[in-house]
């Protein structure tokens, strides 16, 4: 008699599957969630002066959801994997508010990130395509501000106030991420992330240049309005998606 066949499993493969093992590259891109608030003080800061001042009216922007992108290597073996992430997270907030007759102010403020840290995930069958983990290293701020103020009726009193300034923190935290088969060794990937880092203090050069000439001072950076010095907090929720392969 013919042997019985034997017996398959009809569920989702593609959830259950562990990803392959091997050397692996992933590349992901999406959008982050922090808080900004010394920086938009100074932002808020010139804002007062363009309206009461200059009769430049209009809201200044502030910062929203910056870009974050994140590039990793690293080796899998079964359902755990273990790799170095690079990522980098960068807002550039622009406002240009004119007036009819007194002046103008143009406000550049620019917050960006990098971070290199390590990271380890664990995606068991049981989690339907989902793994957990989390990672630690360091992150590296770069600050900068730019203030042009122009005065129509008097340009003498023109003047620009800029400024750029850098900082490092711990950087890490956990993550939950998805993983789905595309092609081959090319899986489709998605992670949410919480990452701490906390900038205390951040130092760097302040110019100052109007019609008496430009002053240069090597300083820390400082909130316009009480002269505190400010603070940046770059945790926040992070959401990325992109590709992943691996070389097995």
């Amino acid at each position: 008699p013919a042997a019985a066949p034997a017996t398959t499993d009809h569920g989702p493969v593609s959830v259950f599957t562990v990803a392959p093992s091997g050397w692996y590259v992933e590349l992901r891109g999406g959008f982050a969630s922090q808080d900004y608030t010394d920086p938009e003080a100074n932002i808020t800061y010139m804002q007062n002066i363009a309206v009461q001042s200059l009769d430049a009216p209009g809201a200044f922007r502030s910062f929203d959801h910056p870009q974050a992108y994140a590039f990793e290597v690293g080796r899998r073996r079964g359902a755990w994997c273990l790799g170095i992430t690079a990522e980098h997270q960068r807002q550039r907030v622009h406002t240009l508010s004119a007036g009819t007759i007194l002046g103008s102010m143009d406000a550049t403020t620019l917050v960006a990130t990098m971070d290199v840290r390590l990271t380890g995930s664990y995606r068991p069958r049981s989690l339907f395509g989902l793994e957990v983990g989390g990672s630690a290293g360091m992150s590296f701020a770069h600050y900068s501000e730019d203030y042009a103020l122009r005065i129509f009726p008097q340009p003498s009193l023109n003047g620009d106030y800029s400024g750029a300034y850098h900082a490092s923190s711990f950087s890490g935290g956990p993550h939950l991420g998805w993983r789905r088969p595309l092609y081959g060794n090319a899986w489709l990937t998605a992670r949410f992330a919480w990452i701490y880092r906390q900038f205390d203090e951040l130092k760097g050069q302040r110019k100052s240049r109007s019609t008496a000439g430009t002053t240069i001072t090597d300083t820390s950076l400082q909130r316009l309005d009480n002269g505190a010095l400010v603070k940046i907090d770059g945790s926040g929720a992070q959401l990325t998606a992109g590709l992943s392969y691996t070389f097995g």
